[in-house]
């Protein structure tokens, strides 16, 4: 059983973060560390913490800056495979045993299955594509391993809040790319992975439920600061759309 590296970036959100380490007790995988990377958080996040020190690692990131954090988690895994996953989500107990059975090759970059809302009913994210202006598509039933070629415009999108990634290859590609504070982050990796001729999986299982808790960014799904999502989609739209554009003389 390879050993895998739960990772949960978190700010100021102790009454979800409480549930979700404790759902980490009913996962059916043997072989997995859990660690919590803590933003600046002014809630009751620290208390916790010390609660849960002698059974996780926990890391601290000084900047809201949800990138920073995801470095700061890869940098203190121990495992070969590092699996993200949302402070406002819980998991299925079988997980992990799905998503690391689609690891069946070195050229699997990442893995990601569906992410459901809290009741089990509602899919939030499934099937996804994105192209290289940053724009999704959910409409899709079937996964899309056709675009998933260094180039393509259109390729998969494994959302961040349930992915599992070989960690070699986030090392390979420098990790996650810390202009982008929040938003596109895991679709900005998702297109480097595929760019230096990884395979992304879309899985029909390995479940997650995620409840949009609010946050400094949005109010459940509205956002009410949008900076750092404007930024973030002119960031990734001048990164990789360039060689699909014409540029006037």
């Amino acid at each position: 059983m390879k050993p895998v590296s739960i990772i949960v970036n978190t700010l100021n959100r102790a009454d979800y973060l409480r549930k979700i380490l404790e759902s980490f007790c009913y996962l059916d995988y043997g072989h997995f560390e859990v660690i919590v990377v803590n933003g600046p958080s002014t809630d009751e996040t620290d208390d916790l913490l010390r609660k849960w020190d002698e059974k996780i690692k926990i890391g601290e990131c000084t900047e809201a800056n949800l990138s920073m954090s995801r470095n700061i988690g890869i940098a203190l895994a121990a495992g070969e495979f590092v699996a993200f996953i949302d402070d406002d989500a819980i998991p299925e107990p079988e997980w992990l045993n799905q998503a690391m059975d689609a690891f069946e090759h070195d050229e699997i970059g990442a893995v990601g299955g569906p992410v459901y809302d809290h009741t089990g009913y509602t899919v939030q994210s499934n099937y996804v594509t994105t192209n290289r202006f940053g724009d999704a598509f959910f409409s899709s039933t079937d996964p899309a391993p056709h675009n998933c070629y260094p180039g393509s415009f259109e390729f998969p999108h494994l959302a961040g809040g349930n992915v599992v990634f070989r960690r070699s290859a986030l090392l390979d590609i420098g990790g996650f790319d810390e202009e982008f504070q929040y938003y596109l982050d895991e679709t900005d990796v998702c297109l480097r992975l595929v760019d230096a001729g990884y395979d992304l999986r879309q899985l029909s299982n390995s479940f997650v439920h995620h409840k949009w808790a609010p946050s400094q960014i949005r109010d459940h799904k509205v956002p009410k600061y949008r900076f750092p999502i404007l930024k973030s989609k002119a960031y990734f739209t001048h990164r990789h759309a360039g060689i699909y554009c014409k540029r006037e003389q």
